[in-house]
């Protein structure tokens, strides 16, 4: 009777731990504040839409939301962006796979890396992953990265961690809007003392939404602080880069846009929302 009771005793002790053992414990993202903290909205809305079976799939995406520890509700109810995301996604890979068709030799430099899972996609070419060390630091429980870049994007001493000097793509997706246009002049000036033949792939906002709420950007902590009207502006700060393609995602999955694509009819408006390949 005394080794039943012990035996009972094991088991009735025992079944919390094992219990506890079965449930997978999630990646805490407490460390990104601020703009990195941005870099959540993308992956999410990304998941999303593969699950929804819309314009991208990108299960790498769904995997990786699904381990992290964030609430998301928010950004769920964000039709808006999420249309603006995905399409900005399409597009980008568009724009990369041709260039990577013109270069068998294309090295791709992502900066702002975050969860980005374009690699996945484009596993054949030479990349090179640069975001802040706490973005990085999440970013390397779900990649093993090659060559991984734990700075800033303004600590230009990245430039010397790329062993390459042409033939290269610098992506910048989602990333520009939130610094000042100083910062993000160096950003074109830099790469273009060290680089030659290269390109720069990047999105921009209109410069009506500079300082302006945003559904899914808490813009207190992350303020929007560039815009345009056109690309032409960016060719006339004179640091050697020239326009090679612009898109307008608004012209991509018109049905999609809901009322919004009613500011399709306002060119000025358009060409702010663009997406730029630009050549040095």
């Amino acid at each position: 009777m005394t080794f039943l009771i012990l035996f009972c005793n094991f088991h009735i002790i025992s079944l919390p731990i094992l219990l506890n053992m079965s449930v997978s414990t999630k990646i805490s993202v407490s460390s990104l504040i601020n703009v990195p903290e941005t870099m959540l909205i993308p992956l999410y809305l990304k998941a999303k839409e593969t699950r929804e079976k819309g314009i991208i799939r990108d299960d790498k995406s769904v995997e990786i939301a699904a381990e992290i520890d964030y609430d998301f509700s928010k950004i769920a109810r964000d039709w808006k962006t999420q249309i603006g995301v995905v399409v900005r996604t399409y597009l980008f890979d568009k724009m990369l796979a041709s260039l990577a068709e013109k270069y068998k030799d294309l090295v791709v430099v992502n900066l702002g890396a975050g969860l980005d899972t374009r690699q996945e996609r484009f596993s054949d070419l030479i990349w090179y992953q640069l975001d802040l060390p706490e973005s990085m630091a999440i970013r390397n429980h779900f990649f093993q990265d090659e060559n991984v870049i734990a700075k800033s994007v303004f600590d230009f001493s990245w430039i010397d961690d790329i062993k390459e000097n042409n033939h290269i793509v610098f992506i910048a997706e989602g990333v520009f809007m939130y610094f000042s246009e100083a910062e993000v002049k160096s950003i074109f000036l830099e790469i273009s003392k060290r680089f030659a033949d290269s390109y720069l792939l990047f999105n921009t906002i209109h410069v009506s939404a500079v300082g302006k709420k945003h559904a899914s950007v808490n813009t207190d902590k992350a303020p929007m602080k560039w815009g345009i009207v056109s690309a032409k502006e960016i060719e006339e700060w004179d640091t050697g880069w020239q326009i090679s393609e612009e898109v307008y995602p608004l012209d991509y999955y018109k049905s999609r846009w809901g009322w919004m694509r009613l500011l399709n009819l306002v060119p000025s408006f358009k060409k702010g929302y663009m997406i730029a390949l630009m050549h040095i």
